[in-house]
């Protein structure tokens, strides 16, 4: 007989199948709208009456003062003129240098209503988001009450730079009408000047969208707020700038249609009443403000929930992305 040999093959071993790495996350624009619309309307009485905190102070200097702050909120976008509609869509304010006391008093206490008003409807979409979809209004309100300060303080070095960037347009302004005398050539530097100053301005308000919400719900101070902006909303900033222009140009389409049912609806009334007209326009425009300031609000914490969501790659909000 001969030999055997031994015919017995090696068992087979199969390496682990590597599941391909998904692709990364991406904020997407109007998926981000779709979300905040739809937080919005399943609470929009909780998410207004929070809102509504961000114009009381605006609404008591007016009442103390008797002209519009912080922003030209009474110049309208749509006139009606010897029987032809007007556009105006340069209806934004320019920067200047605040120059009084009831202007600065007027600025402090916006920013703080404004950065408790942020904090308390950051707390409450996040408890949407992550708690079964109920607002404790409650619980939100002291959220935004806990983050009032460290909130403000952030606000207020975003305005710090906002002066600075004034008092550089200001003088260079001041310094270039002297040293030229060609007004027109004076007038492409000082609009470049206040251009390249509204564009810094611009990308800081990019950068630091998800700063007040970071606050909020991570209970962390201003400059850890900032700087948690500034990580998260990094490798993002464009998609977050073309959210920012969607919301805007909306924004203004809105109030132009608003500006021209309220005019109608003012003339009908004046026709009957001349202060009838005008009582209906001022209940009418700041309930307006109120509902695009809140759903603005609502738009900056859904950003901040996607930034979170894309940075650590979380499948909580996963139908936010592609």
């Amino acid at each position: 007989m001969g030999t055997s040999k031994d015919t017995a093959e090696e068992p087979h071993v199969t390496e682990p199948h590597q599941a391909e790495p998904k692709p990364p996350l991406k904020l997407l624009i109007w998926r981000t709208f779709g979300t905040a619309l739809s937080v919005t309307f399943k609470h929009p009485g909780k998410l207004l009456l929070l809102g509504a905190i961000s114009q009381a102070a605006m609404i008591a200097m007016f009442i103390l003062f008797g002209w519009p702050l912080l922003l030209d909120v009474t110049n309208p976008v749509a006139l009606f003129q010897d029987g032809q509609l007007n556009v105006n869509m340069n209806a934004t304010p320019e920067i200047s240098l605040p120059g009084s006391v009831s202007h600065l008093l007027s600025q402090f206490l916006t920013l703080i209503s404004f950065a408790f008003a942020y904090s308390s409807i950051s707390a409450a979409v996040h408890e949407a988001m992550e708690g079964g979809g109920q607002i404790d209004l409650r619980l939100s309100l002291q959220a935004g009450l806990r983050a009032v300060i460290p909130a403000s303080l952030s606000l207020a070095i975003l305005y710090l730079l906002y002066l600075m960037l004034s008092l550089v347009v200001f003088a260079v302004s001041y310094g270039l009408s002297v040293d030229i005398s060609d007004k027109v050539l004076l007038n492409q530097l000082v609009s470049a000047l206040a251009t390249v100053s509204a564009l810094i301005l611009v990308y800081t308000g990019i950068v630091m969208v998800a700063g007040i919400p970071a606050i909020s719900i991570e209970r962390i101070g201003a400059l850890s707020g900032l700087s948690r902006s500034m990580a998260i909303t990094k490798g993002h900033r464009l998609r977050i700038f073309g959210i920012l222009m969607v919301s805007y140009f909306t924004y203004f389409f809105l109030l132009a249609v608003f500006q021209v049912a309220a005019l109608s609806l003012m003339r009908q009334m004046a026709a009957v009443e001349t202060s009838l007209g005008q009582t209906v326009y001022w209940v009418l425009f700041p309930l307006f403000v109120v509902m695009a300031s809140t759903f603005f609000l609502v738009l900056a914490t859904m950003i901040y929930q996607n930034l979170v969501a894309v940075k650590e790659g979380s499948q909580q909000v996963e139908a936010v992305f592609d």
